[in-house]
């Protein structure tokens, strides 16, 4: 093998040592951090994937998984499901609050309480768990290493931080006060969930 030739370090295969992306899977080729020059017979895996042999055994080692990114789609789109019955409650109340109908309020309270509630806590599990493993992906497979405190932080943190706003906004606005944190808050999460899913596929080749 030439020793211009290095291996993929996310598949093993031969590639170009000047390639930008290896052909075969179309992960970034970062010879100077993660693919070394081959020498001898045998295939080696790069970041998260080498051979290493210990005691004449080889052993490898599996990189991340690339999947998590479903659940960070899944989280912000639920996020964005919250906000909206959300804002449609508060429009019930605003509406009674000029001479609408007691019955259409109270059908949009219990539809945010009985649907919104639910989906809320899913949002809540899903997404501070697919935002920290995706991120190691995404840390493996490119240059960027995502702040795991902040998406993970914000994420988990959405409920307490939609009831504190909730509460101080209600000093100033009554009533309607307490919907401006549970529509905010969502709204925040799935923009930085978007925010960090346009990053992701402007940095990881599409195979």
């Amino acid at each position: 093998m030439s020793v211009t030739e290095v291996y993929c370090r996310s598949c093993g295969e031969r590639i170009k040592a000047d390639a930008e992306i290896c052909p075969n899977c179309g992960v970034r080729n970062q010879a100077h951090q993660g693919a070394q020059p081959a020498r001898g017979g045998g295939r080696r895996r790069g970041a998260g994937g080498q051979r290493r042999a210990q005691g004449g055994a080889a052993t490898q080692r599996s990189p991340p998984s690339d999947s998590w990114v479903y659940g960070v789609g899944v989280g912000a789109a639920l996020w964005v499901i919250v906000a909206i019955l959300q804002l449609r409650a508060m429009s019930a109340v605003q509406g009674i609050q000029a001479g609408g109908s007691p019955l259409q309020a109270g059908s949009e309270a219990l539809t945010s309480l009985f649907v919104g509630g639910p989906i809320q806590l899913i949002a809540w599990v899903v997404l501070p768990i697919a935002f920290y493993y995706d991120s190691k992906y995404v840390a493996y497979a490119t240059d960027w290493n995502p702040s795991t405190g902040l998406f993970v932080g914000i994420a988990a943190l959405a409920p307490i931080l939609s009831s504190l706003i909730g509460m101080i906004a209600m000093v100033g606005m009554g009533l309607q006060g307490m919907f401006v944190g549970s529509i905010l808050v969502p709204l925040v999460v799935a923009g930085l969930a978007s925010y960090y899913l346009k990053r992701r596929y402007d940095l990881v080749p599409s195979e």
